[in-house]
């Protein structure tokens, strides 16, 4: 019985490690609205770059607010989200979708 309880801990915090995981993406996601698709009047390549972040971000949790990095910070993001994707099998943008992505991230930031 000594031996089952450590299988048990270990079993017990790699479930909850791997589930907090997107878990806590997902609670961190929720807290903030999603934003608000780009005005009528912003450049097709904004529009563009929200449907793709609509698109490959869905995939996993709801859109993210452009504010919730920094214009800095969302290379770093997508990079690894990217990865992510490719990790999981996910369908992953290709070069041109990401930089249209990056692009409505950085316009669309309200903390620039």
């Amino acid at each position: 019985m000594p031996r089952l309880l450590p299988a048990i801990l270990l079993f017990t915090v790699t479930g909850l490690a791997s589930a907090g995981m997107m878990g806590g993406m997902n609670g961190m996601m929720g807290s903030t609205p999603p934003p608000e698709p780009p005005p009528q009047n912003a450049a097709p390549a904004i529009h563009q770059g929200y449907d793709l972040t609509q698109e490959y971000c869905a995939q996993c949790h709801q859109l993210p607010a452009p504010s919730q990095h920094t214009p800095a910070e969302w290379p770093h993001v997508v990079a690894r989200m990217q990865a992510y994707m490719q990790q999981q099998h996910r369908h992953v943008p290709n070069a041109r979708e990401q930089q249209l992505i990056l692009d409505y991230l950085d316009k669309s930031n309200a903390d620039k």
